[in-house]
């Protein structure tokens, strides 16, 4: 909506580069939407997926070690490949979590940068979508870049009827998100979508926890999760009560967050 604002308005520029950072765990529904933004409304996105190579910490920085490759629609990473190198190549021992969550830096924002850097371009303003019924993330966020749909006044219901009378849509519900089992969604939310789409949504996840002998959900391991989803019996039957304490840390789904 706010890129379709932004055009419609007049206020997006020659100048102006729209990026989408794949990790290679993002919905196909969020690829094939992005796909159809780009087509429909006739708006150049730049598709780039983080790359990761072996680093000499005593002569640079691991960041310094992170590079972009441009993709699209048809080449982009569909099987976790970024993410699960990112693991890899940090090599701190565990997989990203709700307290080190280093995995939007570096699958997002340092490949964006590597590619407006490669374009000779080394400052620049970021554009964000946060709406103006969401006060706490603008207040976080206020002075790191600008935020059109806060200057517009734009709420979720604003949101909500935009997309009512578009040909398409995200096809997506709002407890899916856009990255298939992000850590920060609650427990119940990884559950109900566990149970909906089959185990196999969750194999990733639980590859890279064994590999690293660590949890994305802090105490909580996404095969024991996804037995509770997948046995109606068992998930019936036990009073999920570590559940229900760990929902009540639950974070907004939000990359920046």
């Amino acid at each position: 909506m706010m890129l379709y604002l932004l055009k419609d308005n007049g206020l997006l520029r020659t100048d102006d580069y729209v990026v989408f950072a794949n990790t290679g765990k993002e919905r196909p529904e969020t690829l094939d939407f992005i796909n159809e933004i780009e087509s429909r409304w006739d708006i150049n996105i730049h598709w780039v997926e983080a790359t990761f190579r072996k680093y000499d910490i005593e002569k640079e920085t691991m960041v310094s070690s992170i590079g972009y490759s441009l993709c699209n629609w048809a080449t982009a990473s569909r099987n976790g490949e970024p993410f699960s190198q990112m693991i890899d190549w940090i090599n701190c021992g565990h997989v990203p979590n709700r307290t080190t969550r280093f995995c939007t830096k570096y699958l997002k924002i340092v490949p964006m940068q590597r590619l407006m850097n490669g374009w000779g371009i080394d400052e620049f303003d970021t554009v964000m979508g946060i709406r103006y019924d969401e006060p706490a993330r603008y207040r976080k966020y206020k002075g790191d870049g600008n935020m059109p749909l806060v200057d517009m006044k734009i709420t979720e219901a604003d949101v909500f009827r935009f997309w009512s009378k578009q040909p398409f849509d995200l096809k997506l519900r709002q407890y899916e998100g856009n990255c298939d089992l992000c850590h920060l969604k609650s427990l119940k939310k990884l559950k109900t979508i566990i149970a909906e789409q089959g185990e196999g949504i969750a194999a990733w996840w639980i590859e890279q926890e064994r590999k690293t002998n660590s949890t994305f959900l802090n105490g909580m391991d996404f095969s024991i999760l996804t037995e509770i989803a997948t046995n109606r019996r068992f998930s019936k039957a036990l009073d999920t009560r570590s559940l229900i304490e760990h929902d009540l840390f639950s974070i907004s789904c939000f990359c920046g967050d």
